[in-house]
């Protein structure tokens, strides 16, 4: 099948209930929003878009697979060839939220690009598969400018919370990306034992890891890492560079184990010692959604001067330049009475002509949020105040960073 476009589309409350979380159990399966599972050996699904599309609150997700995994028997049949499934597959501005499981897994394809999306706040309730995301059986893949964030294992599958690496995958890249605020590992990368003879080959560079394995489950042989290592079959090959790891106390980036791997250029930070430069916030034109008068008070360099919004939802504050910027960090100070819990920075992204989401939180943002992400460059940039726990939203100062990386 050739060329399928999916635009501008609102997917939500899709559930056949959650599974049991017991091997053998292929619940997993359930109800894929998109699933191309071909009827012929050699079919071959190419040119398929989904943009600006909203995943929410289903049992599964995006799940484009040509293969099949046997979660009794642990083992992949992949139909066509190893990378012949599906071919030129863009998801591009679109959202994956309250899954139960594979909010965006992709299995045996090659040629695509994988940008700009948003995969936060799913929770695994099955024995297998991955959270989020997954790339399985890939080839010359990249998946570039997304964000993963607050995403939960509530079982005991040992797989990555943001994103599984796996099987087969051969000349993939992950680069600028942004993963954050897991309860696990954020990243699995695995060669298990069914690919003997097809090792692994990979290119992360440029991510952004930040407060993740919050709470790992060591029970089921997680560590408290950004990257986890499952090696039964063939040592896998790659480069780990350029990423930057703002990491929890007793967090580590990698396991003991990288024989294969070359691990260089990446930075260990932490957002209260960091130097952060200049602040470019300073400069702008701050205005907001409502009592606009005030909005000046969150970029005057200030703690005791604050913006209070009319109500406690669907509001926002933005910074304006009059020339771009390069950012990658920002940070809010919210007053102490101020109780955001529902809150995303976006930027302006002028060549597409439409607002870009670099950092999401379905939680508590407490008096000083850091949000490091990967760089952007941009005239205005907002934060969406979504929800508060109670009453309005106070804020004393909303800055803009290029931390030297």
């Amino acid at each position: 099948m050739d060329y399928l476009w999916l635009e501008n589309l609102l997917v939500h409350h899709i559930s056949e209930g959650r599974a049991t979380n017991v091997a053998g159990d292929a619940d997993g399966y359930g109800t894929e929003l998109l699933s191309f599972l071909p009827k012929s050996p050699n079919a071959i699904l190419s040119d398929v878009t989904v943009k600006s599309t909203t995943y929410i609150d289903n049992h599964n997700g995006f799940h484009d697979s040509m293969g099949h995994f046997d979660v009794v028997s642990y083992s992949y049949s992949v139909s066509g060839g190893q990378y012949e499934g599906s071919r030129n597959v863009t998801v591009q501005d679109s959202l994956f939220q309250n899954t139960d499981l594979w909010a965006l897994v992709l299995e045996s394809y090659t040629g695509n690009v994988i940008h700009n999306n948003f995969v936060h706040n799913n929770t695994q309730y099955c024995f297998a598969g991955a959270v989020a995301g997954a790339i399985v059986v890939a080839e010359n893949v990249t998946w570039q400018y997304n964000e993963f964030s607050e995403n939960v294992r509530a079982g005991t599958s040992p797989d990555g919370e943001h994103l599984d690496f796996e099987a087969f995958n051969h000349n993939d890249t992950v680069m600028f990306n942004s993963f954050h605020d897991s309860d696990g590992p954020a990243i699995l990368i695995s060669n298990e034992t069914y690919s003997a003879g097809n090792p692994l080959n990979f290119n992360f560079h440029d991510n952004v890891f930040y407060n993740n394995a919050q709470n790992t489950n060591t029970s089921v042989g997680d560590q408290p890492a950004n990257f986890w290592w499952f090696y039964p079959g063939t040592q896998p090959t790659g480069q780990i560079t350029s990423n930057a790891y703002y990491n929890l106390t007793g967090v580590i980036n990698y396991p003991s184990n990288t024989t294969g791997v070359t691990i260089s250029g990446n930075h260990d930070l932490s957002v209260t010692t960091e130097t952060k430069g200049t602040n470019y916030a300073l400069t702008a034109t701050a205005t907001a959604s409502s009592n606009n008068a005030s909005a000046g008070n969150v970029n005057d360099g200030n703690l005791a001067t604050t913006w209070s919004s009319a109500t406690g939802s669907n509001e926002w504050l933005e910074l304006d330049w009059t020339s771009s910027v390069t950012l990658n960090e920002l940070e809010v100070d919210q007053a102490g009475s101020s109780s955001i819990n529902n809150y995303a920075v976006q930027y302006w992204d002028a060549s597409a002509s439409l607002w870009r989401t670099v950092f999401t939180s379905l939680r508590s943002m407490g008096t000083t949020k850091y949000m490091p992400t990967y760089p952007f460059t941009t005239t205005k940039v907002r934060l969406l105040i979504n929800t508060t726990a109670s009453g309005v939203a106070t804020i004393a100062e909303f800055k803009a960073y290029n931390v030297a990386r």
